[in-house]
């Protein structure tokens, strides 16, 4: 099995309207290969969203499976 970790930050300004969002996000995730052609995954991920404008301001939790088979 394979292991993945990412994260980042940004902040984004937007001059006309005068809002700044400060975006994170991390990502966990693991792959493993069942046959030579068959792999699977599983992955986490959150990304966050805090805003200067409350209506923007956001949080997401997602899981994702995935199953690849190739031909």
């Amino acid at each position: 099995p394979a292991l993945n970790l990412g994260g980042a930050y940004s902040r984004i300004e937007t001059p006309n309207t005068g809002q700044i969002d400060d975006v994170t996000y991390i990502g966990l995730g693991i792959t493993r290969q069942f046959q030579p052609r068959l792999s699977g995954s599983l992955a986490y991920r959150r990304q966050q969203t805090k805003s200067n404008i409350s209506a923007a301001s956001f949080t997401e939790n997602a899981g994702i499976a995935s199953l690849e088979a190739r031909f």
